[in-house]
């Protein structure tokens, strides 16, 4: 029996700078039964595996979150987390999860508290060649994005060679990618030479001022005031 759930409406404002998503006037309020079956949304086990340390997820723990779908309906209030090692969305009714088809998914918005979300847009990436949930850090003149996966190693133990791990672990990694006005979407490592290679400009100002203003590449603040200082130009 089909269970319909209706929606909860939560209108949060987006406290990290340069994360956008579309107006609200562009995107209906829709109702979706979440439960339907569907060939591309199933039950799924616990985020929390035994014998495992670490998840695929994103988050911890499954937050409430808003979707923007491609035909401009959006679906607010929804439990929500990202599995970024098999990139699949996935939803929960506070009593089991289930994988969400999101072929047609533009955004979406994980709130983390007052004031405070992070969005996910869904993007094609050349190098991976397939579409992935990135996070947006900064989205003006260049939009810059983080992409989160997980590095997944079976425990291993008991033989003579082992290196004697008990459990599956999952270890967090991201990396970044950029679209200025002058180039496509490309990977961006967090190094000065890949940097100044990727946001190419006359002269040496980017060189200076991340030397004048020490900053740190390999933070997510670093880069979003370097990238800022570069629209600027």
């Amino acid at each position: 029996m089909r269970s319909k759930l209706f929606l909860l409406f939560f209108l949060f404002p987006l406290a990290s700078s340069g994360q956008t998503v579309p107006a609200s006037s562009a995107y209906d309020i829709s109702t979706i039964d979440m439960l339907s079956p569907s060939p591309h949304l199933f039950q799924e086990k616990s985020a929390r595996a035994y014998g495992t340390n670490g998840s695929p997820y994103v988050f911890e723990d499954f937050r409430i979150g808003n979707i923007f779908y491609a035909n401009q309906m959006r679906v607010d209030g929804k439990l929500l987390n990202y599995d970024c090692h098999n990139n699949q969305l996935v939803y929960s009714d506070g009593k089991a999860a289930y994988l969400l088809d999101s072929r047609n998914i533009d955004y979406i918005q994980i709130i983390l508290g007052e004031q405070r979300s992070k969005v996910f847009e869904q993007v094609f990436l050349e190098d991976l060649k397939q579409r992935v949930f990135v996070e947006v850090l900064y989205n003006e003149k260049s939009v810059l994005y983080k992409r989160y996966f997980k590095d997944f190693q079976k425990a291993d133990y008991g033989g003579a060679y082992s290196q004697d791990r008990r459990y599956d672990e999952y270890h967090d990694r991201h990396s970044y990618y950029i679209k200025t006005a002058d180039s496509d979407l490309q990977l961006m490592k967090p190094k000065k030479k890949s940097v100044l290679e990727v946001m190419d400009t006359d002269g040496n100002e980017l060189e200076k001022y991340i030397k004048q203003e020490k900053i740190n590449l390999k933070s997510d603040e670093g880069l979003v005031q370097l990238i800022r200082y570069y629209d600027s130009l």
